[in-house]
């Protein structure tokens, strides 16, 4: 079964099928070139029309201001969380410091803690 595409493109006719493309003589253009073809004929169509360079200048503001959003909103996220981690590093760090005042305060030895256990000072 042999199906074969014709597309029309300014200047040049193409014939596509299974087996590759061809121009309108029968010589082979590597399909890069056709595509290059394709996408310029209708980049081009698109910058002639004045609605379309205005669609396309409204569609890359609103995009650029999605993308903008997008950012604001991951930088927000990141922030969220270093300031999640800075207080549970204040929390750590506020109870070593307790283990170690007390530490700092307990007694010597064995006769340090008798003393204070009979004056109740302990």
């Amino acid at each position: 079964m042999l199906i074969v595409v014709i597309i029309d493109v300014p200047s040049v006719r193409f014939r596509c099928n299974h087996h590759g493309i061809r121009d309108a003589d029968g010589w082979g253009h590597p399909p890069h070139q056709f595509r290059a073809a394709v996408i310029g004929g209708l980049l081009s169509g698109i910058a002639t029309s004045p609605w379309m360079r205005a669609a396309l200048r409204y569609g890359a503001i609103a995009l650029a201001v999605l993308l903008f959003l997008l950012s604001l909103r991951r930088s927000g996220e990141r922030a969220g969380r270093l300031a999640e981690r800075l207080e549970t590093m204040e929390k750590a760090n506020d109870v070593q410091r307790r283990m170690l005042e007390v530490a700092a305060r307990r007694p010597r030895d064995h006769h340090e803690l008798a003393e204070r256990l009979r004056d109740g000072s302990f």
